[in-house]
């Protein structure tokens, strides 16, 4: 991802703002489906959810977070780490965000299998 200063801060903010009203929902719901305010096993509470349209929702969570994270690190990494190893220190949190992108799409094939 080739970003510019500006244009990596608007998907930071819009990451941020979709996330907020992502979790919000996400917490709202986990708690007001419950009966009498007994909390549902989060495996049921799950499924149920990746099985509709908050499926969807939560792709593009997840695919915002990682937005979101790389954005966030990529700024601390080019404000605070020396010139010399700046390329490789940004490629290895590359390769780490991209093991966590595959960790969560392997983890979401075997719970909706």
């Amino acid at each position: 991802m080739n970003l510019t200063g500006v244009k990596a801060h608007k998907w930071q903010r819009i990451s941020a703002v979709y996330l907020l009203l992502y979790f919000s929902f996400a917490i709202f719901t986990l708690y007001f489906q419950s009966s009498a305010h007994q909390f549902i096993h989060f495996n049921d509470w799950f499924s149920q959810q990746f099985n509709s349209l908050f499926g969807l929702f939560s792709l593009i969570a997840v695919l915002l977070l990682l937005v979101h994270a790389w954005v966030g690190g990529r700024d601390i990494m080019i404000d605070y780490l020396p010139r010399k190893r700046l390329k490789l220190w940004l490629k290895l949190y590359l390769g780490f965000l991209w093991l966590i992108a595959i960790d969560v799409i392997w983890l979401a094939s075997r719970v909706l299998a």
